[in-house]
């Protein structure tokens, strides 16, 4: 409800629905696409491979301005390194 008139939308990265035992929730309001003029994309990572080195480059110029924050989850040991794999599935990593 709160898309600006002619909006993009990216979507990337929905891990965290793909063995959702509650089922795919989905988009709602989409008709707010029509009503703000509002285009919706999808993107993977296989399109840009070409750019992953100015892709690096770019983000930690920003990382480095602080106009973007990095948010990690960190498990110790490689005791959990399975656990912490699944968190991906299951949008249990927070970025704390």
């Amino acid at each position: 409800m709160n898309l600006a008139p002619k909006a993009r939308i990216v979507l990337c990265g929905l891990i965290s629905e793909y063995n959702a035992p509650e089922g795919k929730v989905g988009a709602r309001n989409l008709w707010q696409l029509i009503v703000k003029q509002a285009t919706m994309r999808g993107f993977l990572i296989r399109d840009y491979v070409p750019r992953f080195a100015e892709g690096g480059a770019q983000i930690a110029e920003w990382i480095g301005q602080k106009r973007l924050r990095v948010d990690e989850h960190v498990v110790a040991g490689i005791d959990n390194a399975y656990a912490a794999f699944m968190l991906l599935f299951s949008g249990g990593n927070d970025g704390s």
